[in-house]
């Protein structure tokens, strides 16, 4: 199942954090997006999945999307 998680910041890294610990999703079936470049490199990096900036692009035959945005 492709995950994607809009708002990769203190909410949605936590839950992206919490799904890998947990093996309820691989890593290349998850995709963050952030607001800034660098913090989609930093949060892509930390947790080993792919993350940008592009919400179009990441939630484009993603199964599920959360929004963890304010």
């Amino acid at each position: 199942m492709t995950i994607a998680i809009v708002g990769a910041g203190n909410l949605g890294g936590a839950i992206a954090a919490g799904l890998l610990e947990a093996g309820a999703v691989a890593p290349a079936d998850l995709r963050l997006v952030t607001a800034h470049a660098a913090s989609a490199a930093a949060v892509g990096d930390r947790l080993g999945v792919a993350a940008g900036t592009d919400v179009a692009a990441a939630v484009a035959g993603a199964e599920v999307v959360l929004l963890g945005v304010k």
